[in-house]
């Protein structure tokens, strides 16, 4: 029941208007009945309410990018919610995929680069650096960030599976 869901969503918006998770719903609600510019305002809303909040910043970007905002724009909201929480994994993680998504290796490779040197430890930042490595043609860099991501979790298939890829791509024999 639709309607019913949306009453429910606007009353949860009415009594905590920064409320991101009933504005996301809002605003699904509108991508369904093809309310673009609806949905994109609701989040906006929350982003003008608190203009930090790295969360309602990066589900801004979503939306922008679901509802064909130009890449430029939806770039300029990541790097936003980067500013918001500066050297934080997830808003470079988002930044670095926009740039893989735009065919931008070299933007990617150099932010990927910043927050692996960054957190060295993070599987999620070493992951993005190989994927911005192979982006950008450096194999072998990726099969060694690949291999520090091996390392810092032994008992993950996701990047063995990925180092496999790589040196399938590669026909290493």
């Amino acid at each position: 029941d639709v309607p019913a869901a949306r009453a429910a969503f606007d009353k949860a918006l009415a009594l905590q208007p920064g409320y991101l998770a009933a504005a996301v719903n809002l605003a699904r609600l509108d991508l369904a009945e093809r309310k673009s510019a609806d949905a994109v305002a609701r989040i906006k809303a929350v982003v003008d309410r608190d203009p930090k909040s790295v969360e309602a910043l990066l589900t801004l970007a979503e939306i922008q990018r679901a509802t064909g905002a130009p890449p430029a724009e939806v770039l300029l909201t990541l790097e936003r919610a980067e500013a918001a929480s500066p050297g934080a994994v997830v808003p470079n993680l988002a930044i670095v995929q926009h740039h893989l998504q735009q065919q931008q290796a070299a933007q990617a490779l150099q932010v990927a680069q910043k927050i692996a040197s960054a957190h060295e430890n993070d599987p999620r930042a070493l992951d993005a650096l190989a994927r911005a490595q192979l982006a950008a043609g450096d194999s072998q860099q990726a099969i060694s960030a690949l291999n520090r991501l091996v390392a810092l979790q032994p008992g993950a298939p996701m990047p063995l599976v990925a180092l496999a890829d790589v040196h399938r791509s590669l026909k290493d024999g």
